[in-house]
């Protein structure tokens, strides 16, 4: 039967559970703004029952754990979204520092340096025997030389630079995993019991939160508490264990993979998949396209210069060094180099003697800035500033999907935060909801104990 010791036990039951419990709103309020804590919630139950032959007894109230508030969906919307960002945001960054480099339309430009060059072969035209203006045509042609090798180089430094990032931002993210493993081998021992770990959980998805700036990740849970994290399929932890990544070199492009296996790690997302598709597909591209106008402009200058006769008497001369057919290794001819009357800018004679006032050498080259290019499919000019353009439409297009991205991310964010997040109105009804419990138990220890002193009174 009831007795005066389980009133007491009861309401010893109510007031430490509804001291947990306000400890636990505390928290809650104390945590408002800390970034990436989960509202936590005191999950609170009735005790077993005292169970006699005529009734059936309460016995108090007890707190079973505390679980947070948080929703696996939400989180992984969030994470795609903010690896799409992060993947466009650095696109548009890393794309517009090739663009600063090409300096298009400016006086730094091939563009401008190509009108130059083909306007001095227009003026040593106009006055073919002129010593000054085969002088400002050398300068020229080298200044355009030098313009490809420059911006050449430049975007190769680029592409350097961004191999060198490219291997520190795989150690963070070996090191994220690393800590992830950790924290599953630690959530898995502390819910042995059948209770949250909330604070490691929430420690956890920070981290996963961390990782999705640098690659799309999937995230697997399993009923043990611990955590399959999957970049491109491939899984990066799988529970205690995290899997080494290793950027290699295969067929001359970057790759990312686990160290002991060769397959690629396909569709990386995120950071990590801006920096490998602007090394292995962007910038080759950009090259590629240099390289071309550089050679089409070496041969076929070449191709007529040959032909004339210039004041030395030579032909067969060319004027651009045949080698160097690249972006990279464009240069002036030796005997131009050496000598600007090397330089012709007429045929010769029926004999092939050099004629003073012969220049339709210099007419049929200055005239190749208008003739589209048969291997081009376009002037040099044209050609050049599709380049740029197309480079410019990637930019934008880049900066307009990190936006459109951003906006999805904001909005995943608000949506797990309704979810997650911490509203102090609600936590302070809660405080009062079980402050008047706990109040309400204290009062019934001194009714209990007014009880026992009428029973004393008695004896």
């Amino acid at each position: 039967m009831t007795t005066l010791g389980n009133i007491l036990n009861t309401a010893r039951s109510a007031i430490t559970t509804y001291q947990a419990a306000i400890q636990v709103v505390s928290n809650n309020i104390a945590n408002a703004s800390t970034e990436g804590y989960s509202r936590q919630r005191p999950v609170i139950s009735a005790k077993p029952s005292l169970e006699l032959s005529f009734a059936s007894f309460g016995t108090g109230v007890e707190m079973d754990g505390v679980v947070r508030h948080r929703d696996a969906l939400l989180d992984g919307q969030f994470r795609r979204e903010n690896a799409a960002t992060s993947h466009f945001e650095l696109r548009e960054q890393l794309l517009g520092r090739v663009e600063a480099v090409l300096a298009e339309p400016t006086d730094a430009g091939i563009s401008n340096a190509l009108d130059r060059f083909f306007a001095a072969y227009s003026d040593l035209a106009n006055g073919p025997t002129s010593g000054s203006a085969r002088g400002v045509l050398r300068e020229r042609a080298d200044a355009l030389a030098t313009r490809f090798r420059t911006i050449e180089n430049e975007i190769q430094r680029i592409s350097t630079s961004l191999g060198r990032e490219l291997d520190g931002v795989v150690d963070q993210v070996n090191d994220l995993t690393e800590q992830l493993a950790d924290l599953n081998r630690q959530i898995v021992a502390s819910e042995a019991d059948g209770n949250q770990a909330p604070g490691l959980r929430d420690a956890r998805d920070r981290l996963l939160d961390q990782l999705s700036v640098h690659a799309q990740v999937q995230v697997i849970e399993r009923p043990g508490g611990d955590l399959g994290v999957f970049v491109g399929g491939v899984p990066v932890v799988d529970g205690s264990v995290a899997r080494t990544l290793e950027v290699r070199t295969v067929s001359g492009a970057l790759e990312v993979g686990i160290v002991g296996s060769s397959t690629a790690i396909s569709g990386v997302g995120g950071q990590l998949g801006a920096r490998l598709d602007v090394i292995n597909t962007e910038i080759p591209t950009m090259i590629g396209r240099l390289d071309a106008l550089a050679g089409e402009v070496v041969a076929r200058v070449n191709q007529i210069h040959r032909a004339g006769t210039n004041p030395l008497g030579q032909t067969a001369i060319d004027f651009f060094d045949p080698a160097g057919t690249t972006a990279a290794t464009i240069s002036l001819s030796a005997d131009v180099t050496s000598d600007a009357d090397a330089i012709a800018a007429g045929s010769g004679d029926g004999l092939g003697a050099y004629q003073a006032g012969a220049n339709d050498t210099a007419l049929a080259i200055s005239a190749l800035r208008g003739e589209q290019n048969a291997t081009l499919g376009l002037t040099f000019g044209a050609y050049h500033s599709m380049t740029a353009t197309d480079l410019g439409l990637k930019v934008a297009s880049a900066r307009e999907n990190a936006a459109a991205h951003e906006a999805l991310v904001t909005r995943a964010d608000t949506h797990r935060q309704s979810v997650s997040g911490v509203l102090t109105e609600e936590e302070v009804v809660s405080l009062i909801e079980f402050q008047q419990a706990y109040t309400a138990a204290t009062r019934l220890v001194s009714v209990a104990d007014e009880m026992m002193q009428s029973v004393l009174r008695l004896v």
